[in-house]
C-alpha cells in the first residue's frame, strides 16, 4: 500500500510503501511513532527505583532491565538528591544512563533552592556534574533566560510539561526563548500527544504572540525525543482524516482516535 509519509527532518512529504491493506479510512499519512515521556503511565523505558541510591543496588536493577527499553533515572526534585549526586552521575555517565530531572517547575521550587544554596536549580546541577550529562529538564517552566542559556551550552533537552504545568497552576514554560536559545524539545504527555501539541501551538500564540511553526511543535513530539536519547525511529503511526495541508491539520485538528498503529 502506498502512502504518503511526513518527513519531518526535511519538512517534506513524500511517499513511501507499507505492508498494510486498509479499507474505508482516507487522506492517510504515515508519521514516526511519538517519542514522548509519559512517567505516569510508562511502558516504553526502564526507570530505576530510587528508594536505595547505592551502585550495588543501581547496577542489580541495571541487570534486570529491559535490554530493549532505554534506561532512565527519574529524579523528582533537586535539592531532595542533594547527598545523592556522587552515586547517581558517576552510575550514569559509566552506563549511559539518560538522566531525567524535574527543575525550574514552580516558584517555590526556585524560591527554596535559592534560599538554601543562593543558586538556581539549574546551577545546582552544574555544581553536581549533572549537566555534563547532556540531562533531560522536565518542565522548566519558571526558568530564566541565564539558565536557558546554560542548558544550552550543556546541550541539555527541555521536556515540556504544559498539562500537568497548567494543572498545577506553575504557568507556561517559557517555549519561544527556549527555541531561541537552540534547545532540544521533547514532550511530556499525559494523555493524547495531539491534544499536547495543539496546546503547545496555541500557548505560543496566545501568550508569547509567537506565530510558531507547525513542524517545531510536531517536531517536539515525533522527533526530538529519539534526539535526545540517541535513537532512530524504527516505528511508525498512520494518521486517517489528514486533509492536504499536512502540518497545519496535524497540529489543529487531530486526536489520538484517528491514529492507527502500524510497525
Amino acid at each position: 500500500m502506498l502512502v504518503n509519509y511526513l518527513n519531518l527532518e526535511n519538512e517534506k512529504i513524500e511517499e513511501k510503501q507499507i505492508d498494510v491493506k486498509l479499507e474505508g479510512l482516507q487522506d492517510l499519512l504515515l508519521l514516526n511513532k511519538p517519542f514522548c515521556l509519559n512517567l505516569e503511565n510508562n511502558t516504553d523505558f526502564n526507570i530505576f527505583n530510587l528508594e536505595e541510591i547505592t551502585e550495588q543496588n543501581l547496577n542489580k536493577q541495571l541487570s534486570e532491565f529491559n535490554n530493549n527499553r532505554p534506561n532512565i533515572i527519574y529524579l523528582n526534585d533537586v535539592v531532595n538528591f542533594e547527598d545523592d549526586y556522587d552515586v547517581i552521575v558517576p552510575f550514569c555517565k559509566k552506563n549511559n544512563v539518560k538522566l531525567i530531572v524535574k527543575a525550574g517547575y514552580s516558584l517555590n521550587e526556585m524560591g527554596e533552592c535559592d534560599k538554601v544554596f543562593g543558586k538556581t536549580p539549574i546551577d545546582l546541577l552544574e555544581e553536581f556534574g549533572v549537566l555534563d550529562l547532556e540531562p533531560i529538564i522536565l518542565s522548566g517552566a519558571r526558568l530564566e533566560k541565564e539558565d536557558l542559556e546554560k542548558l544550552s551550552y550543556y546541550n541539555a533537552t527541555i521536556c515540556l510539561d504544559v498539562s500537568n504545568d497548567l494543572l498545577a497552576g506553575n504557568g507556561v514554560a517559557p517555549i519561544t526563548t527556549m527555541q531561541q536559545k537552540c534547545l532540544n524539545i521533547m514532550l511530556n504527555v499525559r494523555n493524547d500527544v495531539f491534544e499536547e501539541i495543539r496546546l503547545i501551538y496555541l500557548l505560543s500564540a496566545g501568550i508569547y504572540n509567537c506565530n510558531q511553526s507547525y513542524a517545531n511543535v510536531l517536531k517536539m513530539a515525533f522527533l526530538n525525543g529519539y534526539k535526545a536519547f540517541g535513537l532512530q525511529a524504527n516505528e511508525s503511526v498512520l494518521v486517517s482524516g489528514v486533509k492536504p495541508d499536512y502540518l497545519k491539520n496535524l497540529v489543529l485538528n487531530c486526536n489520538k482516535n484517528m491514529v492507527v498503529n502500524t510497525k
